[in-house]
């Protein structure tokens, strides 16, 4: 997926631990945003591989937002991804944001 050999990814780089250790101390006590559920699932990877566990959350950005309820239904909303683009994702989900923003209260009708 990012053009790294497993070769290169054995020389080059860091142990799970390693990687997990300083992500927690770079993150501790922080809620990081994502909207990829599979980031949250490489997460529990990593950390079960480093046999640790995060001083971190991660939570979608939406739901930090405007909280859960609000956020599946904002989503509900956007247009379908076709393929993973980051400018894409950031466009539907400020396309959400400005919805919510737009009504002025609560309730997002579908």
């Amino acid at each position: 997926m990012h053009g790294l050999s497993r070769k290169q990814l054995i020389s080059e780089g860091q142990s799970p631990l390693e990687v997990a250790k300083a992500m927690s101390r770079l993150f501790d006590g922080k809620i990081l945003c994502s909207d990829n559920p599979a980031d949250c699932y490489w997460l529990d990877v990593l950390y079960e591989a480093a046999g640790i566990e995060p001083t971190f959350g991660v939570r979608p950005p939406l739901e930090i937002f405007i909280g859960r309820e609000l956020a599946t239904k904002a989503l509900a909303l956007r247009p379908a991804f076709r393929d993973h683009r980051a400018l894409g994702d950031v466009r539907a989900l400020e396309a959400c944001v400005s919805h919510y923003l737009q009504e002025g209260s609560c309730s997002i009708e579908e």
